[in-house]
């Protein structure tokens, strides 16, 4: 693959449209292909089908089974197709360990599983946490979750002090999957319960065959009881809305056309980080960061995939505050001494599965995106620069988990509102003091008259309030 000097571009900006994650894809024709310019689009010189070992390493070496064939999705790149494997299973919450990427390898090769939770010793119920995940389903194929009587499928919004029931849009979106183009897919949920059950997964292919898999819940006066997600309360920016949540889970994924696509609170969001895990399982308490913005061009509601691709396959860092500044882009074609000293500044622009994927796939439209994102910066366009964009609100794991930050994508903004630069967070001072009241009787008092003089910033935008 070669490419005219000038767009080999410095600087690593490309995130990640493939390190990350249950809406069927759209059509091709129903996505408008990335404007490019043909001195930008590479130059493939093998135009032999890659070997499946090759699509296996460089895009679905993160499953726990290798595929054994695959077919061209409408996005242009290759989905894997294999056994169909489902399970169902307790929805943990350990930190990753990083031996299985995104699937629980153990529980899709368990045929029953029976588990044990706790229901607290304030409480005559339980919170049972169920994971189901599903690996190579048929194109067109459904699976539902089957609950007996007495046994409530629990909101996203609920958190440990306020369990809100489902409901029925948001039990159908759960209990109710339909399979496109996915090579993989799992989603986490919560039930409450006052008895013992069993719960049910059960997977239809597109002929009528189905497998089936069972969890039988045991309720235990002993057992530690569990967590939901701990609501710190809602922090906004001055000039933004109210974010949906102030914590949070990723709680589904799916493999569409090589990428991983994530749904946060069962809404879809978005990677932001490159190269770090998303996942159902051991998925940390996220909490709320901050308001961004989105460029319009960046985001098409209705298209998942195309949105991750397009937000995180191009400059979409720049308008969401994940680079501080604007990489610097060198014109190499008018400077031989930097082509000289630079030879293999291509791999600083994309990580290897992305060279990849537009030397073997550069109709892909995650490929013309790359393109066109790297035409962009050579051209030194603005990322932020729409009159119009949206509302993104910006999550963070605690410390020291390493999980990406995601983007949950809000409401339109209307007239080019600007949303305020967050100031640096002023160094907190503390002051104590000691005070010593005198000996009293049984039946005596005291008045005590004091004067507190602070100083007040608001959480996020650190604005000083009176």
């Amino acid at each position: 693959m070669q490419y005219k000097l000038k767009h080999r571009l410095s600087a690593a900006l490309m995130a990640g449209a493939m390190c990350c994650t249950m809406i069927p894809a759209a059509s091709a024709d129903e996505i408008a292909t990335p404007e490019t310019v043909d001195t930008a689009v590479p130059e493939v010189t093998d135009s032999v089908t890659p070997a499946l070992s090759q699509i296996t390493e460089n895009l679905y070496n993160d499953l726990p089974d290798a595929p054994t064939g695959s077919y061209i999705g409408s996005m242009g790149l290759p989905v894997a197709t294999g056994e169909t494997k489902i399970s169902i299973s307790s929805w943990v919450s350990d930190l990753y360990d990083g031996v299985d990427a995104h699937m629980d390898a153990d529980a899709l090769s368990e045929d029953e599983t029976t588990i044990i939770v706790g229901k607290g010793s304030d409480f005559d119920y339980a919170v049972v946490p169920l994971l189901v995940q599903t690996e190579y389903p048929a194109d067109g194929a459904t699976s539902e979750i089957i609950l007996p009587d007495g046994v409530e499928l629990l909101s996203y919004a609920s958190t440990d002090y306020d369990l809100i029931p489902a409901d029925e849009v948001e039990q159908t979106k759960i209990l109710h999957q339909t399979y496109a183009e996915q090579s993989a897919a799992a989603t986490g949920l919560y039930v409450k319960t006052s008895s013992d059950f069993t719960a049910q997964f059960i997977y239809t292919a597109p002929d009528g065959e189905q497998l089936q898999k069972s969890l039988h819940v045991q309720l235990s006066d002993e057992a530690a009881p569990t967590q939901l997600y701990a609501d710190n309360g809602i922090a906004t920016l001055a000039a933004g809305p109210t974010p949906p949540y102030a914590t949070g889970k990723i709680t589904s994924i799916a493999k569409e056309g090589g990428t991983w696509l994530i749904w946060f609170n069962g809404q879809e969001a978005y990677c932001c980080s490159h190269g770090l895990n998303g996942q159902p399982k051991g998925c940390p308490t996220y909490s709320f960061s901050h308001v961004s913005r989105l460029e319009p061009g960046q985001y098409t509601p209705g298209n998942h995939y195309a949105n991750q691709v397009n937000i995180w396959g191009g400059l979409g860092q720049l308008s969401l505050d994940m680079l501080d500044d604007r990489p610097v882009v060198a014109s190499l074609e008018d400077d031989p001494e930097v082509c000289e000293e630079q030879p293999d500044i291509l791999g600083s622009l994309y990580d290897k599965t992305q060279q990849w994927i537009m030397e073997n796939y550069p109709d892909s439209y995650a490929a013309q995106t790359y393109i066109a994102a790297a035409e962009e910066l050579v051209n030194g366009t603005d990322a932020q620069s729409g009159e119009n964009g949206y509302y993104t609100y910006i999550y963070n794991p605690p410390a020291g988990y390493a999980w990406q930050v995601v983007a949950l994508v809000g409401e339109e903004i209307a007239g080019g509102t600007e949303i305020p630069d967050v100031p640096s967070v002023p160094e907190p001072k503390y002051y104590s003091a000691a005070w010593t009241a005198p000996a009293q009787s049984a039946s005596g008092s005291f008045d005590l008259t004091f004067t507190v003089n602070t100083d007040k910033y608001q959480l996020n935008t650190l604005e000083k309030v009176d």
